[in-house]
């Protein structure tokens, strides 16, 4: 590790504190005039480092910048911080992170970027990347994951996502089935799920799952045709908790999530469905139709009751809903 990547490991150890120059040479090993060159070396990086005569430096609290030793210091030894790659704007963190996960990345391994050009969600809609929200996508690999069941991974994901939020943004978002987090009425994330398998065996070789915040974007930098529907975690622009401690979070509890037993999680989003009883379109398997939709079951699936008084079950697909006056539906 660099002395520059050393310095801000030690700042992120004491997060708000100052460390004195002798402080830090003496805990890294090098001379002052290293430690120097190390605080300058991330000041030309982009971090906001404070001075103060007699106290040393500190990382302003005016910092929002996603690193790779800022997430490994907030994932812990899940990965190693090599497996973590940050950009600063890609056409798709998805897109990446399948390249990637086909040249044989590692399970667990992260890419993140602070905006993107190309994003896209569920049925290659596009989704809006502004700076400064956080677009991740980590890739999964079944054999590391035993506990996992691969159909309810976007259940999984909805569901540790919406948790770190309330855990420490302060506001409950609500899951609209299967893999929408709405605040107040708007969407302020998408979650995206990709894979591949092996076509001789059909055995799952990996699966990427991406994840789109909006996180600090005001109501007015949307673009007009979706300002009334695309919302944010901060919409008045000023984040109560940096973008590095949310994604951290995420990815933490998003790699642990097959430690947990499936009913925790699937129960975590169950208490957080949105449209509960109330008749909506549902997309799936290519139709669409009008049903009511009732809950969860024990294993993730939803339950839709149908016109006929029937009803079944769905593991994959979205709802939408009905528009107003159009509800004459007995179910």
């Amino acid at each position: 590790m660099s002395s520059r990547d050393e310095m801000l490991a030690l700042f992120l150890k004491h997060p708000g504190e100052y460390v004195s120059g002798a402080a830090a040479a003496e805990e890294l090993h090098i001379s002052r005039a290293a430690v120097w060159k190390a605080v300058e070396s991330l000041r030309s990086g982009g971090y906001h480092i404070d001075a103060a005569p007699r106290r040393g430096y500190r990382l302003s609290e005016e910092n929002d910048i996603l690193s790779p030793e800022g997430l490994s210091e907030e994932i812990g030894p899940l990965i190693e911080k090599e497996q973590i790659r940050v950009f600063g704007e890609l056409p798709s963190t998805n897109r990446t992170a399948k390249e990637l996960a086909v040249a044989g990345a590692r399970h667990g391994t992260v890419v993140i970027a602070d905006r993107q050009s190309g994003g896209s969600g569920h049925y290659a809609r596009r989704f809006y990347s502004p700076g400064g929200g956080i677009y991740m996508s980590v890739i999964l690999r079944p054999e590391q994951m035993p506990c996992y069941e691969p159909s309810r991974i976007t259940l999984a994901a909805a569901a540790v996502t919406a948790e770190s939020i309330e855990a420490l943004c302060g506001v409950s978002p609500g899951i609209r089935w299967v893999n929408d987090l709405f605040l107040d009425g708007k969407k302020i994330c998408g979650i995206l799920t990709e894979s591949a398998s092996d076509l001789e065996s059909g055995i799952l070789e990996w699966i990427v799952v991406g994840i789109g915040i909006n996180f600090a974007v005001r109501a007015g930098e949307f673009p007009e045709k979706i300002r009334d529907r695309a919302g944010s975690i901060y919409p008045c622009g000023h984040p109560g908790v940096p973008r590095m401690r949310l994604a951290g979070r995420i990815l933490r509890d998003l790699l642990t999530a097959g430690d947990r037993k499936p009913e925790e999680w699937i129960n975590s989003y169950r208490r957080r469905l949105l449209m509960k009883n109330e008749i909506v379109l549902l997309h799936s398997a290519g139709r669409t139709e009008k049903v009511r939709l009732i809950d969860l079951d024990e294993k993730g699936r939803l339950i839709a009751r149908h016109g006929d008084g029937t009803s079944h079950l769905y593991t994959a697909g979205e709802i939408r809903p009905v528009q107003t006056g159009d509800k004459n539906f007995a179910v």
